[in-house]
């Protein structure tokens, strides 16, 4: 962006938002200079895609990954498993709690597939997160070697080792 460029859309952005920081509220005269910041670079440019931003926060590199988080593009199918993860977990405690706080890892995997409208292997990766080490739920062998999911609180004391 040239200067006049500069000037023309500083302006427009002031009239819109005001002559602050967008993201830490510090006004021009806390900061000196405010930075025009572009969400999204578009050809040609659009005001509505920039911000004022001071140096400190347009140069954070907490803003870097906060911008490529909110510009990547979700297919329906992955808002639709990005939506449908706390349906799933609701759905796996009821389950739990209605079969004596287990169930085999396939019908977690399967009819929670299916009772959600998911995939099995969106089911799969919800599953590989509630089962990791600080979550709430424990994938565990029974005596004769079939996996079952538990909610690691109500896990009877003999299974509860980790092996």
């Amino acid at each position: 962006m040239n200067k006049r460029q500069r000037l023309y859309y500083y302006g427009i952005i002031v009239e819109r938002d005001g002559e602050f920081c967008w993201l830490c509220m510090k006004t021009k005269d806390d900061v000196g200079i405010l930075e025009i910041h572009e969400t999204a670079y578009t050809k040609p440019l659009d005001s509505a895609n920039m911000r004022l931003l001071c140096h400190g926060c347009n140069h954070s590199p907490d803003l870097r990954k906060q911008i490529i988080l909110s510009q990547r593009d979700h297919s329906p199918e992955h808002q639709k498993n990005i939506e449908a993860e706390p349906y799933y977990e609701d759905w796996l405690y009821g389950e739990l709690m209605l079969n004596n706080w287990n169930m085999s890892l396939t019908d977690a995997i399967n009819n929670g597939a299916y009772n959600v409208g998911i995939s099995q292997i969106t089911a799969k990766r919800y599953l590989g997160k509630l089962t990791a080490k600080d979550a709430p739920y424990q994938i565990h062998p029974s005596q004769f070697g079939i996996m079952y999911v538990w909610l690691k609180s109500k896990m009877p004391h003999d299974l509860d080792k980790d092996y």
